[in-house]
């Protein structure tokens, strides 16, 4: 169902955030996200001078290696376009982020190493993509029904319970998807 008519109104800003994945010959994973801002007015300051309208402010790309437990084993980040110098230094300090496996918790940990100065959110947005681009991916390089297998072990506390459920509305613990795939887990309503 698409959305409601919009009201009269002025475009000023877009991102774009579009990622890939794929497979590796050595068994890896590769999932690469280019993230653009485009404004719909011209832009100034005073390092990088005026940006046309639909010229981007940010033009941002991120490419992560995994293995197959989904673990960071490289990154690789280039900052083509920013609003300040400053932003293309970033890059090397995502090299913090080896070894960090994709998991519950993901987001959070990886802010704790490259947030705030020793980060950029822009980039930390190319990431929260990339990393839902890798769940995504590796189901797909696992193929069909052994997805649901892989992902067991990603679940933290309880490696029988897959990370999957009550994730959101479709992998509800109380709905037919949890209820016919993982029947132990299901919890019916009361």
């Amino acid at each position: 169902m698409p959305l409601s008519t919009a009201e009269n109104r002025t475009f000023l800003n877009r991102r774009t955030i579009v990622s890939e994945g794929y497979q590796c010959d050595n068994g890896y994973l590769q999932v690469e996200a280019e993230l653009i801002d485009t404004r719909g007015s011209e832009s100034t300051n005073p390092w990088r001078g005026t940006v046309e309208p639909g010229d981007p402010v940010h033009r941002m790309s991120l490419r992560i290696t995994l293995d197959p437990a989904l673990i960071i084993r490289d990154i690789e980040a280039s900052t083509d376009n920013a609003p300040f110098p400053a932003c293309r230094d970033v890059a090397p300090n995502l090299k913090a982020l080896i070894g960090l496996q994709i998991t519950r918790g993901f987001k959070r940990n990886a802010r704790a190493r490259i947030g705030g100065p020793l980060g950029c959110t822009h980039l930390l947005a190319a990431l929260e993509v990339i990393a839902a681009t890798a769940m995504q991916t590796a189901a797909a390089a696992v193929g069909g029904d052994r997805s649901r297998k892989f992902f067991a072990p990603l679940s933290g506390t309880d490696p029988s319970r897959p990370p999957l459920i009550d994730s959101c509305k479709g992998y509800a613990a109380d709905g037919p998807v949890v209820e016919r795939y993982w029947p132990v887990h299901f919890r019916p309503r009361s």
